[in-house]
C-alpha cells in the first residue's frame, strides 16, 4: 500500500515537472521568435524629399517649396498584394522589404492621382544569424530604375542592405502645380 502511494506521488511530480517544462519552452520560444524576427528583418530604408512650384505672395512669380513630410503617398509591392503605406499618415521615410527569392523587387507609388514605379535590382547573400533564428537574406543594391511622373530622381545612399536600420535610398519627387492641391505636402 505504501509503495502505491509513493508511486502515484512520483508520477504526479513527474507530470508536474513535464508541464512546467512545456510551459517554460513555450514562453522562451515566443521570446526567441520575436528576437529572431527583429534580427532577420531586412528592409530598404527610403528617405523622401520633395518640391513644388508655388505662386509667391505677390503673385508675380513661382517659388520652389521643399517638402519632407508627405501625406497621401500610397506604396505597394507590384508582384504582391502588400500595402506598405496607405497614404493616411504623414511620412518622411519608408521601409521597403525586398523579395527573398528574386533579385528584383518593384514598388508602385501613387500620389495625388499620379502613379510611378520604383524597381530595385540587387544581389542576395544569405547571412547566418544563429541556430535558433537561421539566416537573413542580406542584399547589395546593384541598380535602381524608376518612372518619372512625380519621382524626379533616386539617390543611392548605401548599397548594403542588412539588418541595420538606415536609409539606403533618397527619393526626390516633384509635384506638378496642377496636382498640388490634391497632395498634402508639409514643409
Amino acid at each position: 500500500m505504501m509503495n502505491l502511494f509513493y508511486t502515484s506521488k512520483a508520477i504526479a511530480n513527474v507530470s508536474l515537472s513535464i508541464a512546467i517544462a512545456i510551459i517554460a519552452l513555450g514562453i522562451t520560444s515566443c521570446t526567441v521568435d520575436t528576437e529572431c524576427r527583429q534580427q532577420i528583418n531586412v528592409v530598404v530604408g527610403v528617405q523622401l524629399q520633395g518640391d513644388s512650384l508655388r505662386l509667391n505672395t505677390d503673385s508675380t512669380a513661382y517659388d520652389t517649396v521643399s517638402f519632407t513630410q508627405i501625406r497621401g503617398l500610397s506604396v505597394c509591392g507590384v508582384t504582391r498584394d502588400s500595402l506598405l503605406s496607405d497614404g493616411q499618415k504623414s511620412i518622411s521615410s519608408l521601409s521597403l522589404p525586398l523579395r527573398k527569392t528574386a533579385d528584383t523587387t518593384a514598388f508602385a507609388f501613387s500620389l495625388a492621382g499620379i502613379d510611378d514605379t520604383l524597381l530595385v535590382v540587387y544581389t542576395r547573400e544569405p547571412n547566418y544569424i544563429s541556430l535558433a533564428c537561421g539566416c537573413a537574406i542580406f542584399s547589395t543594391i546593384d541598380t535602381i530604375d524608376y518612372t518619372t511622373r512625380f519621382i524626379d530622381s533616386v539617390e543611392v545612399l548605401n548599397t548594403a542592405v542588412t539588418t541595420v536600420k538606415e536609409n539606403h535610398l533618397k527619393l526626390y519627387f516633384h509635384m506638378p502645380q496642377e496636382n498640388l492641391h490634391k497632395a498634402n505636402l508639409q514643409q
